[in-house]
């Protein structure tokens, strides 16, 4: 589509870090609600990458929620201090996992916070956000694709100064004097992306986890059509699996 063949990944980190630039320099706070997995981790480095190149200012990052478990586990499994390491005093990495070290993320100076969810839904993001948006000298970016009817859209058209209900929390609606932007990083890939990495790979199994049961059933039908030999498999929605049982 025109997004896909528009966007540019230097450009929009680019424009990511002038935002965040703009936001610390008037002395305001950054949350960028993030999904937890994949896209949360490839933000960090890149926050890193672009404080390291002075293009983002030294200033510490806070990563809470379920994308901090996952980067607990990246670190376990893959690299001990890829994300939590303190190579720089100036700008650390820190892991937000109590009450007290979120309250702690506001107390100082200007701050970026990652968390998720992503939409919205639910998460430490939403604490944060209600914290940040009555502040005009803040800023929520979002870097991923808005679900039509997320909180997380509602905000993204929500005019600056009117307020903002968020649901199942048990709180007044707040109101957004906040700076609230949409800088996706990143896009998802397409059908014809996730066919090309499966043939590259060849993997045994293809377990599809996201998205509508039509959806699903259509790429399992494509990969099928594409050659792949090994099982495609959807499992039930809300229903617990093994994935080493099914290879």
């Amino acid at each position: 589509n025109a997004l896909r063949e528009e966007y540019n990944v230097e450009q929009g980190e680019n424009a990511l870090f002038d935002a965040i630039s703009q936001t610390i320099g008037r002395g305001g706070h950054v949350l960028i609600p993030c999904q937890s997995l994949g896209l949360s981790q490839e933000l960090i480095l890149m926050v890193k990458g672009g404080q390291a190149a002075g293009k983002i200012p030294a200033t510490a990052v806070f990563v809470d929620g379920l994308t901090r478990q996952i980067c607990d586990q990246y670190e376990q499994m893959i690299q001990p201090g890829l994300f939590f390491g303190k190579e720089d005093v100036r700008a650390p990495v820190i892991r937000v996992s109590n009450h007290e070290t979120r309250r702690y993320a506001f107390a100082g100076g200007p701050c970026i916070v990652i968390a998720s969810s992503g939409q919205l839904f639910g998460g430490p993001a939403v604490s944060y956000a209600m914290d940040l948006l009555p502040k005009e000298k803040n800023a929520v970016i979002f870097v991923n694709v808005l679900m039509r009817r997320s909180p997380g859209k509602k905000l993204l058209d929500t005019k600056r100064g009117d307020q903002m209900l968020f649901e199942d929390t048990g709180e007044p609606p707040v109101q957004v004097k906040a700076e609230v932007t949409q800088m996706p990083i990143t896009l998802n890939a397409d059908s014809a992306e996730l066919i090309q990495l499966t043939s590259a790979l060849n993997p045994t199994a293809v377990i599809g986890v996201y998205g509508s049961a039509s959806a699903a059933r259509a790429f399992r039908y494509q990969l099928k059509h594409a050659g792949y030999k090994g099982r495609a498999w959807t499992p039930s929605e809300k229903k617990l699996f093994d994935p080493i049982a099914v290879v």
